[in-house]
């Protein structure tokens, strides 16, 4: 687990320093705005799920949004961040985007994946056969909202980090009405 914990921080701080980037650059669009929108709010949701399902270490969890995707958070995460880069109207930040995370959230997940065979073994190979690593099979099961919980949701400190990132997505939504809004 020291592994993950390690290798989180990096991953976390990646992240604040591509927003501040996606930020700095952002000349948004209302067409990019529009569809950046659309990425970030299934994102959210997608994170508010999985938050508020998740017990994070103490039990595999595999139901709710956890029988669509073994990842929730780090699916939720990628669609946070690319539409925030749409958002910003940089091309560039698209692809530098793939080329960042999806490296470091595959090798987050790997080490994550490692941890939960080691402490559930037979139980989350059977998960693992059943559900997909991060991107869902086509069509939602039933029960998206099992397990969920606004207190565990609160316990499990997302709340802050959503906050934020819908700051920045209000930021860069106000960067298209003032374009000289100051940093």
């Amino acid at each position: 687990m020291e592994k993950v914990r390690k290798f989180s921080k990096i991953r976390v701080w990646s992240g604040y320093i591509f927003l501040l980037v996606v930020i700095l650059l952002a000349e948004p669009t209302l067409p990019n705005l529009v569809v950046g929108s659309i990425f970030f709010f299934f994102g959210l949701i997608i994170r508010i799920l999985a938050a508020g399902t998740l017990v994070k270490a103490d039990e595999l969890v595999t139901g709710g949004i956890y029988q669509m995707t073994r990842n929730p958070l780090y699916l939720g995460s990628l669609f946070l961040g690319l539409g925030l880069t749409i958002m910003s109207n940089q091309p560039f930040l698209i692809l530098l985007y793939f080329i960042i995370f999806i490296p470091i959230y595959n090798h987050m997940i790997k080490l994550e994946e490692d941890f939960l065979h080691r402490a559930f073994g037979m139980d989350f190979e059977e998960y693992a056969v059943r559900v997909p690593k991060l991107l869902p099979a086509p069509g939602a099961p039933p029960g998206l909202l099992v397990n969920f919980s606004l207190k565990r949701y609160k316990t499990n400190r997302e709340f802050t980090g959503n906050i934020a990132t819908l700051i920045v997505a209000i930021y860069i939504w106000l960067k298209f009405y003032y374009p000289n809004l100051p940093m």
